[in-house]
């Protein structure tokens, strides 16, 4: 598709001397008089997820053309413009409503178009929005803006009937879009085998199961996920299946809890729940090779609980005493706390923990029992220090004197230049240093996410 051509204020004014200069009696006198090149943009991509009000909005801009375009949708889909601004010639744009009045069985995927055209001095400049519409979310669309450095709980994982899990460098699999730079292949039979990740997980905020995928790049399949959970007394498991088209392009799921199961609620009774997560099963139907990715708990907006990235620290380091505690916040995503014990340093080594937040990123992590005049310093570490994130450049917070949990967080700008560097590089080194007369304090939930959330 052809780039927008914009006239400069600089070239604007040397065209209108020249023309002076040259005695033409048609100056131009205003950006009417100047032709603007036709041009069309639309997104490639969207996808409607029938849950609730089903409905979702794209944005179309253009420019040089005769007039609006015209909106075709295939099948059953219906859409509306929400707003409009500019105009067809001078440049414009148009916010579109798409909703989906047929029905879908199952659990099955329905594909869809959206076709865009303009008319231009006689002849057609068009695009297509491809629409997917599902029962869940399915999407390529996908960027990781939350991303755990410790929660200090384990996970753990088992392999049946043939299935087996390796994790593998996510380059090898063309992944740059997740959280570090590992993820899991997985070899299925589809003979009854599973992959079940073990991982006790409270989400008090989260209403769905989000995970990306890269399929097996020639067979389609069906996975099935099972999800148990603590019920107070004993567990539960909810079974719910996917299809995965074959290829070799990631795709993100977003799996809403009530279609799991009405009952299902991953929520510790600390925090209002029945109990928390317990463990997730992979199950394929057919001999295939896919591999996953950042399995979290999640809202619409953004990830809150990580099961697993399969980016754990190379190295826990400390030269203070480190000890772990069952007490933790009720909203806490885990079941396990660190005391930080004395003066000193600690923190996390990692190959390359990423995540995408250039704006308005947080470090964020939890703290309790610290008293007037204890203080933490952070800093992190990129390699070669690229976006200036050094020891050098850390800083020192104060912390609360609290007896109770207190959130505490950290601007990524204010430990180095460019927070872009972290997902463009990825993170060797969260470092923290803790500071006071005697620090006794404890830490939590320590982890990546926008400001406010």
């Amino acid at each position: 598709m052809r780039r927008i051509i914009q006239l400069s204020l600089g070239l604007m004014a040397a065209v209108l001397l020249g023309l002076v200069a040259a005695g033409c009696d048609e100056t131009p006198t205003s950006v009417e008089d100047f032709d603007f090149q036709p041009d069309l943009r639309s997104p490639a991509s969207a996808s409607l997820v029938l849950i609730g009000d089903a409905r979702t909005t794209f944005t179309i801009s253009y420019q040089g053309l005769d007039g609006a375009p015209q909106i075709t949708p295939s099948g059953d889909l219906v859409t509306s413009v929400v707003s409009e601004e500019g105009s067809p010639q001078r440049g414009g744009t148009q916010e579109l409503e798409v909703t989906y009045d047929g029905q879908i069985s199952g659990n099955s995927i329905v594909r869809e178009t959206i076709a865009v055209a303009g008319q231009a001095d006689g002849r057609q400049i068009a695009d297509t929005v491809s629409v997917s519409i599902a029962p869940f979310v399915v999407s390529t669309d996908f960027e990781p803006r939350f991303a755990v450095v410790s929660d200090y709980d384990e996970r753990t994982r088992s392999e049946t009937g043939g299935a087996s899990a390796t994790v593998v460098e996510s380059s090898s699999l063309n992944l740059t879009r997740s959280t570090g730079v590992n993820s899991l292949e997985i070899s299925d039979p589809g003979t009854g085998g599973s992959v079940t990740f073990e991982r006790r997980a409270s989400a008090p905020s989260a209403d769905r199961f989000s995970f990306i995928v890269r399929p097996d790049p020639s067979t389609d399949f069906e996975l099935t996920l099972t999800f148990t959970e603590d019920i107070g007394g004993g567990t539960a498991s909810y079974d719910y299946t996917i299809p995965v088209e074959s290829g070799d392009e990631w795709v993100e799921y977003g799996i809403g809890f009530d279609q799991i199961n009405p009952s299902f609620d991953p929520v510790d009774s600390r925090a209002g729940g029945s109990g928390p997560l317990e463990s997730v099963t992979l199950s394929a139907d057919a001999n295939v090779t896919y591999a996953v990715d950042d399995m979290m708990l999640s809202t619409a907006e953004l990830d809150v609980v990580e099961v697993d990235d399969f980016e754990a620290a190379t190295l826990e380091y400390s030269c203070v005493t480190l000890e772990g505690s069952s007490d933790v916040a009720d909203e806490s995503a885990g079941f396990t706390s660190r005391r930080v014990d004395g003066g000193g340093c600690f923190g996390y080594n990692y190959n390359g923990l990423k995540v995408n937040l250039p704006n308005n990123g947080v470090l964020s992590l939890r703290v309790k029992g610290a008293v007037d005049g204890d203080a933490l310093f952070a800093f992190l570490e990129t390699p070669n220090a690229a976006g200036g994130y050094n020891f050098d450049n850390g800083t020192e917070i104060a912390l609360p004197a609290a007896t109770e949990w207190t959130t505490v967080t950290i601007p990524l700008s204010a430990m180095g230049d460019e927070p872009s560097a972290i997902y463009a590089e990825g993170l060797n080194n969260v470092g923290f240093e803790s500071r006071g007369s005697d620090p006794d304090f404890l830490i939590d939930d320590v982890q990546f996410q926008p400001a406010g959330n």
